[in-house]
């Protein structure tokens, strides 16, 4: 998506100080803050997808991972554009609204990184997200609950039986922080679900200790096969 960045420079030179929403490119008002219009962000929140995944009471997902939905979330992981995180991050923060689930007790937690990987990375895309979904519901964000404590292979390059080997025992709760999550409802933020290893490992970290409700929120969902329709039970919203 280079060319898009091409084009964003092009339009800020044509119409400076312009604010259009990131999904259809229109010119916005009142809703630049959040880059996404009235239009777009009605269209998007009909688009989400719960499914029951390991351990946690469930997933909930805004989009499919496909077309500007996954090339929004390449961007920001990838080329570095943070500013990206406003919108997704607002949708997000939307979703658990009208779920229910934006109360003070709730505890707020992103799926860390290795500090290796986040170091080659600079960032942590579910930090990131996690924090601007914080702001908008008045939440806390807990970076320092769980932690990753081995380096694996990256998950995107295997396959589902290898992601669950591979990312097995790989997070823990600091022990100084666990009292926060004993008996409260978490909510985990990732940006993408495909096998939903990665989700089900973090659970069973917040699970050791005794963590009450466990419901995850990403951008994206992949689409699964067949046989993992059968296995997470997918429900449709």
């Amino acid at each position: 998506m280079v060319w898009r960045n091409y084009w964003d420079a092009l339009l800020e030179l044509v119409f400076p100080g312009s604010h259009l929403c990131y999904f259809c490119w229109r010119k916005i008002g009142e809703q630049k803050v959040r880059g996404v219009c009235d239009s777009c962000c009605a269209k998007i929140l009909q688009l989400g997808r719960a499914r029951s995944v390991g351990p946690l009471d469930k997933v909930v997902s805004i989009v499919p991972y496909e077309g500007i939905y996954r090339e929004m979330i390449a961007e920001l992981k990838y080329s570095g554009r943070a500013e990206l995180v406003k919108p997704l991050g607002y949708l997000i923060a939307r979703k658990i609204k009208a779920a229910g689930l934006a109360r003070k007790s709730s505890v707020l937690i992103p799926v860390p990184l290795h500090p290796v990987r986040e170091a080659e990375r600079g960032f942590n895309q579910s930090s990131l997200l996690a924090r601007e979904i914080a702001g908008q519901l008045g939440l806390c964000c807990e970076e320092a609950i769980l932690k990753r404590v081995h380096y694996n292979a990256n998950q995107a390059r295997l396959g589902k039986r290898e992601r669950i080997c591979n990312i097995k025992g790989a997070f823990a709760v600091e022990r100084t922080q666990s009292d926060k999550i004993a008996g409260k409802s978490v909510i985990l933020i990732d940006d993408i679900i495909t096998t939903g290893a990665t989700l089900t490992a973090c659970a069973e970290a917040l699970q050791s200790c005794k963590a009450g409700s466990i419901i995850a929120f990403t951008w994206a969902a992949g689409v699964p096969s067949e046989k993992q329709v059968l296995q997470s039970k997918i429900i449709f919203e």
